[in-house]
């Protein structure tokens, strides 16, 4: 971590492990539907839009979804879950989030979630976790969310966007992410960037990340 200026950590699935009241939220919307989706579906939602999520699921399971108002009903569905759940940051989190400012690195977030979700996460952290901590926003220095950019990840828009913010090299960024479409992103807006494994990416491919870590505790 010496050898760059910034760390920037991807949220769902990094920074949290969000993923099990996400697929909660799918599951609630989709039950008028008559729809059950597979753990393995599942897993293959997350990294994603929402829209993307939905038009997704309108193809394979041959629905005529009204995509945009299924993915306000799907936020108004994980933001009341999110609110009634104990939300920790994963293990390693605050570790590394304190080793970044004892070495004075730049840190950032960068996530396709919106601003609400994003707030709403970050608020649960803290609040379950670190209550007397500096603020999120007094901890990170930029924060990108997927409210902020025209292009979600894979693009590279999101990791152009804040590395700008950050008034830092792309190549002197250290990226943490544990999706396919958020490792391209930050790959193709030049950042280094690790694949975070999880219980959901057991079977991704991260051969074009610059490595593979199984904890967080692995970069410390």
């Amino acid at each position: 971590m010496t050898d760059f200026d910034a760390l920037i950590l991807d949220m769902d699935g990094v920074l949290a492990d969000t993923e099990p009241v996400f697929f909660e939220a799918f599951e609630v919307l989709l039950v008028g539907y008559d729809v059950t989706l597979s753990p393995e579906y599942l897993c293959s939602l997350v990294g994603h839009s929402a829209q993307k999520n939905f038009e997704d699921i309108s193809r394979d399971f041959s629905l005529k979804l009204n995509v945009g108002e299924c993915v306000r009903k799907l936020e108004d569905s994980y933001i009341h879950l999110l609110q009634t759940r104990t939300i920790p940051a994963n293990p390693g989190v605050w570790a590394l989030i304190d080793k970044s400012k004892m070495g004075e690195l730049a840190l950032g977030l960068c996530t396709s979630s919106s601003r609400i979700q994003t707030d709403t996460v970050l608020h649960q952290i803290w609040r379950n976790d670190r209550p007397n901590y500096p603020k999120p926003h007094d901890v990170f220095d930029a924060i990108v969310t997927g409210d902020d950019v025209t292009k979600k990840k894979p693009d590279p828009e999101p990791y152009h966007r804040i590395t700008a913010a950050l008034k830092t090299n792309p190549s002197q960024c250290l990226v943490i992410e544990d999706s396919a479409s958020g490792i391209q992103s930050a790959k193709s807006a030049g950042c280094v960037c690790v694949g975070l494994r999880t219980a959901y990416n057991r079977e991704l491919e991260f051969g074009f990340a610059d490595g593979v870590i199984n904890t967080m505790e692995d970069l410390i």
